[in-house]
């Protein structure tokens, strides 16, 4: 028979031949608590807690004052740990969810980066380092973008040109283009403003600009275009 410590739970054996009808008095020999051990109330107790099994912390037999006991009990199975490795499995959750909603940020950047450069233009120098079409106003964007020095009275120019693209479904005016020149390090050099050839476009309409720079600097490597405000 099976009997459980009222005071700390461990479990032992105890052979009920060797109870009288009368009981015995017992001590935990895990935590030294005595006690009257009857027949009758243990099962009682067993009828209380059908279903369930007590969940020993540590093997124990039970010792009649002044007795010792005849056989050593084997020891009882432990209950299982809490932890286990299904307890990793929040965490890792976790760190996907971490990684999906990067990517998911990444693909927004790169597909609403007309929304976002028409939010925050300073952002549009950054789509043009990525290689990204630079879109400086909502629907427009710029394309085709070529630039030359050419001589003209002896006078050097730069010349930039490019194309503006009504990328959106409704009519939208067009701006003035701003064209700056930049050096090795994207340090701007100068700037000058151009008209479109179109005040306005329909929806999926081009128009064409030229901006013409005169005495660039001989550190101007490249150019960076933008709307004017």
């Amino acid at each position: 028979m099976i009997v459980v410590c009222p005071n700390c739970g461990a479990g032992f054996r105890v052979d009920p031949a060797r109870l009288p009808p009368q009981g015995r008095r017992v001590r935990c020999s895990a935590c030294g608590y005595r006690w009257i051990l009857r027949l009758e109330a243990e099962a009682e107790a067993r009828v209380g807690s059908v279903g369930s099994s007590p969940s020993p912390t540590s093997p124990a037999e039970p010792t009649p004052s002044g007795a010792t006991p005849a056989v050593e009990p084997p020891p009882l199975a432990t209950a299982p740990s809490m932890g286990s490795p299904s307890s990793g499995k929040p965490a890792a959750i976790a760190g996907w969810l971490v990684v999906l909603l990067l990517l998911l940020a990444l693909a927004a950047a790169v597909v609403g980066r007309n929304e976002i450069v028409s939010a925050f233009p300073q952002t549009a120098a950054l789509y043009e380092r990525l290689g990204l079409p630079v879109t400086a106003r909502l629907g427009l964007e710029f394309k085709n973008l070529t630039s030359k020095r050419i001589e003209e009275g002896g006078i050097e120019i730069y010349v930039v040109e490019g194309e503006i693209h009504n990328l959106s479904a409704f009519r939208r005016s067009v701006p003035s283009v701003r064209v700056a020149l930049l050096d090795t390090e994207r340090n701007e050099l100068g700037a000058a403003l151009s008209r479109p050839q179109h005040s306005e476009l329909e929806p999926g309409g081009i128009t064409r600009f030229e901006a013409r720079l005169a005495d660039p600097p001989p550190n101007a490597k490249t150019f960076r275009v933008s709307f004017a405000p």
